[in-house]
């Protein structure tokens, strides 16, 4: 080899070494700063036990008045935590601009309410809209050019806002859509396509990916690609995911194709799956994309002994789950994750809103707890300013 020759692969190999720090460098800046990025990446933590970097200082924005600025074409992270936490941010738009707000990210047993207000703080111009799955989503054009608010708040199954904490995603960005389906470039897979969206109604086996889950649904007549292994319990190697919001939400956005997770259920048959579920928590199996009844049965290892997917013991616990049909079925099964019992209540640190124990180390402290006015105490676990 010449010195010309390998003088240029030394010089090949440094520019690669600078660019990638400089691309580090990038990457970092982009994330830091305004507690924004535009890149999509994992939450420090999944399930909310910590404020978000809005009220690092306090609850510094919990109205209009101190609303946190952010910007269009921005991803934040954060968290409605502790209970009762509001997030008010505000942001500029432009006149004549269809602008659509986005809150999604949730975990599996969170939820949260987003509301749109006008320049003055006070004037709602937009609602709550749970667009698809638990995503909050707002289409809004404003008529004159200004700084616009938006509140985020925990939302509960029966509407209130007093229970539960959340984790969320935010983004606002102007509004495409291409085909002129209802279904923006943010959730679409296809904008050439009107009668490809994520409310697409899929057909099994024609190849073609119409409700954009990043597969073709598989048939409920054919095996899926875990058979014959899943078919009993000494054989399985089956494994349920976890249900985070990369499988819980993002599954429309080609994070879990069909062809992957998915499982067929054909008639008589039975799918087996292996479970460890760690000491002192409680699981649930859950199902996205299922087209028909089924139910789980939980055993011990041997397959015969029934079991429990709440784990009370002080290690970690394997079980088998076993889901059954009376028919043939397509689904997906996601495992849930409810938290502990640490304090023997009854209720898990991580249940959703109204069951949701707020002071796992206390008994007298849980959603059915006698509420003592005036104490400075929560024992309900409903938040109030008062006490």
């Amino acid at each position: 080899m010449n010195f010309a020759h390998t003088e240029l692969i030394r010089r090949k190999k440094l520019a690669n070494f600078i660019l990638s720090l400089l691309m580090a460098a990038l990457l970092a800046a982009c994330a830091g700063g305004d507690s924004g990025s535009d890149k999509r990446e994992p939450d420090k933590t999944f399930y909310p036990t910590a404020v978000d970097d809005f009220d690092v200082n306090g609850d510094i924005n919990r109205d209009a008045a101190h609303a946190t600025a952010i910007r269009v074409n921005r991803t934040y992270k954060g968290t409605i935590f502790p209970q009762g936490d509001l997030d008010w941010v505000k942001l500029d738009l432009k006149a004549g601009t269809t602008y659509e707000v986005v809150v999604d990210h949730q975990c599996p047993t969170c939820g949260t309410e987003t509301r749109m207000y006008g320049t003055d703080g006070v004037t709602e111009v937009g609602a709550r809209n749970n667009f698809y799955l638990a995503a909050n989503r707002i289409k809004f054009t404003p008529a004159a050019s200004g700084t616009y608010f938006l509140k985020i708040g925990y939302q509960t199954l029966d509407n209130r806002q007093d229970w539960g904490v959340s984790n969320y995603w935010l983004n606002v960005h102007s509004y495409v859509d291409s085909d002129g389906d209802d279904v923006s470039s943010w959730f679409d897979c296809n904008e050439k396509n009107a009668d490809i969206s994520i409310w697409g109604n899929d057909i099994p086996g024609d190849g073609v990916d119409q409700d954009c889950t990043g597969a073709d649904m598989l048939l409920a007549s054919d095996p899926d690609s875990f058979e014959p292994t899943d078919n009993n319990a000494a054989t399985t190697t089956s494994r349920i995911p976890m249900a985070n919001y990369q499988l819980y939400q993002l599954q429309y956005l080609h994070m879990v194709p069909e062809d992957r997770w998915g499982h067929s259920l054909t008639t008589g048959d039975a799918d087996w799956f292996k479970v460890t579920v760690p000491a002192g928590h409680y699981y649930g199996v859950t199902a996205l994309m299922a087209d028909g009844f089924w139910h789980e049965e939980v055993y011990l290892e041997d397959g015969v002994t029934p079991s429990s997917l709440k784990n009370s013991s002080s290690s970690d616990q394997n079980v088998l789950v076993k889901i059954v049909s009376d028919g043939g079925h397509f689904y997906l099964p996601l495992m849930i994750d409810y938290g502990t019992d640490n304090d023997g209540d009854g209720y898990y640190s991580q249940e959703q809103d109204i069951f949701r124990d707020c002071d796992d180390n206390n008994v007298a402290i849980n959603p059915a707890a006698a509420e003592i006015s005036g104490n400075s105490i929560n024992e309900d676990c409903r938040y109030s300013l008062s006490d």
